[in-house]
């Protein structure tokens, strides 16, 4: 599904720049060059009309259809709740991992920001990091956990330089 969505982004990108002035049928047939010859043919195979095979939400659509496995909200849910941050992996790797894993997960957008940031709480190495997080309480927003726990990363980074630099 990633690769679909960068291809499509790719395709926004393209109509919204250097094509942006073609007709909608001129820009399903640039997305037919660039589906390459498996794209042709998977797209000969669906049951759409001549109008329909004009338009690009229904290319998008049928090609997204083809590509994107069906999403298991349950499994997609224990991974992303699964999710630590491991050994020597550093804090922005683990929150971006948390952010493409709870885009399967089926919760809606208003609680995406809540349940990433209680995930780090959780799932975050240091203790004191996590010390610092519960600290905040109720004031604790994903923004300032995020800033809370980078400035942390960063401060440990620059204590062991200038340690390494005092020998």
């Amino acid at each position: 599904p990633n690769s679909f969505r960068k291809f499509k982004e790719h395709c926004q990108f393209m109509f919204g720049g250097p094509l942006a002035k073609k007709s909608e049928e001129a820009k399903c047939n640039y997305l037919m060059l660039w589906v390459g010859e498996k794209g042709r043919q998977i797209f000969s195979t669906w049951k759409i009309n001549a109008e329909q095979r004009k338009q690009l939400d229904t290319c998008y659509t049928g090609f997204e259809n083809y590509c994107a496995p069906k999403v298991n909200h349950i499994y997609s849910r224990y991974k992303f709740k699964s999710c630590l941050q491991a050994e020597g992996q550093t804090f922005e790797e683990f929150v971006t991992d948390l952010r493409l894993l709870i885009k399967d997960c089926g919760y809606a957008d208003e609680i995406q920001n809540e349940m990433i940031r209680d995930h780090i709480v959780f799932g975050v190495r240091s203790h004191k990091i996590r010390e610092k997080l519960i600290n905040e309480g109720s004031n604790l927003t994903l923004e300032k956990c995020i800033d809370l726990s980078r400035t942390y990363e960063l401060s440990q980074s620059q204590l062991k330089d200038i340690s390494g630099q005092a020998q």
